[in-house]
């Protein structure tokens, strides 16, 4: 960000506090996403946006191909566990 945006905000009886519209815009945040604020000894909060659980989406690929009869195979296999739990 180039420039710095400035808005005062009100702190509610519960201790929210709703960010101004042009500062979500400018950090790209949407409802249900996650932000941490940080408190410095000085007095000095400032909010950072965390990654968006999405942003995660097929990190963890695989080099198998999916294989249908292995979910089934697991299935087959977790259901005689619990039978010999029983």
């Amino acid at each position: 960000m180039n420039q710095e945006i400035h808005k005062d905000v009100t702190v509610t009886s519960r201790g929210q506090l709703t960010l101004p519209a042009s500062i979500r815009r400018a950090m790209k945040l949407g409802s249900k996403r996650k932000v941490r604020v940080t408190f410095t000894r000085s007095g000095e909060v400032s909010i950072s946006a965390l990654p968006d659980v999405m942003s995660f989406f097929g990190a963890l690929k695989s080099g198998h191909p999916y294989d249908p009869g292995e979910k089934q195979a697991a299935r087959v296999a977790m259901g005689k566990r619990a039978q010999r739990r029983n």
